[in-house]
């Protein structure tokens, strides 16, 4: 082999070398986010539902998973989660009221829990058209009491100014306002690159965070897994995804602004002095629009003080409800 000939090959190998760390970076950026789309199961198949306690209603071709008791003739008490729960999180105050005379019902948004998983925007008009829907299905004619946490805040507000003269109260608990979103958050925004981290890492690190909370309250294992089950399911993270584009994006000032602007309806505001998703701080924030509304901190709780600290909770809960009637 000639000179000129073994300099061409190693050329050759050496221009081969841009192409195949191509290919490897490739495998290492898709097979992760393959394996994340193909453990994702279509939806809660019959067994699932079966040992649920709630029921299913079709509202437009979809599913609302939802669970109401109480006694028929009861003040109504809806319960709106957050961004990435579902209803089980108000399972230590949906039945204490419940038992003290309220009619109460709690159900799972739209793209989270149990309920159909539509890729669609999952806006504000959207959850609004849910509960509207809901309450329609359920014949409720009568005005309601909203208790909300974190982003079902927003849309207990948005529902309210909405909706005039219909809710009667509203308890927002760590509600969503000011800047809550972290530069991860920001880059999930971004087309195609937030779908791939959605997709990757995003369920992993709410699972993490939950189990936090879950571990905090010596909950057993089998609750957890109970807690954590429906985030299995395809269309939960495309819903994260939108939310997080379409409510999470825009100024929520001005959606409680409207509320404030409307009046009418009574108010009670809570929040966890060691929340660190919607910071402690935001209060202030929150009071600036609605400075006359009474405000509870809940001294060993985070985000989700409904379940870390339910007496607290409840105990300030049934006195806003029984003040308010």
């Amino acid at each position: 082999m000639n000179e000129n000939s073994k300099t061409g090959k190693k050329f050759s190998l050496i221009g081969r070398w841009p192409l195949f760390l191509v290919l490897c970076l490739l495998v290492l950026i898709l097979v992760p986010w393959l394996i994340s789309i193909l453990s994702l199961k279509e939806k809660p198949d019959t067994r699932i539902k079966s040992m649920l306690p709630g029921s299913f209603v079709n509202l437009s071709g979809r599913e609302v998973y939802y669970e109401i008791a109480g006694p028929d003739d009861g003040p109504v008490v809806v319960f709106i989660h957050g961004y990435s729960s579902h209803s089980f999180i108000w399972e230590k105050n949906f039945y204490y009221f419940a038992s003290r005379g309220f009619r109460v019902l709690r159900y799972d948004l739209f793209g989270r829990g149990y309920s159909s998983k539509p890729l669609v925007a999952n806006d504000l008009p959207f959850f609004r058209h849910q509960l509207m829907e809901l309450l329609d299905s359920l014949g409720n004619k009568k005005p309601l009491y909203i208790i909300s946490l974190s982003m079902g805040a927003l849309i207990a507000a948005d529902f309210s100014a909405a909706n005039p003269g219909l809710v009667a109260g509203l308890a927002y608990i760590s509600p969503v306002i000011g800047n809550h979103l972290s530069v991860a958050n920001t880059f999930m925004k971004i087309p195609v690159l937030g779908e791939y981290v959605m997709h990757v890492f995003g369920t992993s690190v709410i699972r993490r965070t939950y189990k936090n909370i879950f571990s905090k309250n010596d909950d057993s294992l089998d609750t957890l897994k109970a807690f954590l089950r429906p985030m299995n399911y395809r269309g939960y993270k495309e819903a994260l995804q939108s939310s997080l584009r379409h409510i999470l994006s825009m100024d929520p000032a001005a959606v409680y602004s409207q509320v404030a602007a409307l009046g009418g309806e009574s108010s009670v505001l809570i929040w966890g002095k060691n929340d660190k998703i919607v910071p402690y701080i935001n209060h202030k924030l929150f009071m600036d629009i609605f400075p006359d509304i009474p405000f509870f901190t809940i001294a060993n709780a985070g985000h989700c003080s409904p379940y870390e600290q339910p007496d607290e909770v409840n105990r300030i809960l049934l006195q806003f409800l029984t003040h308010v009637q």
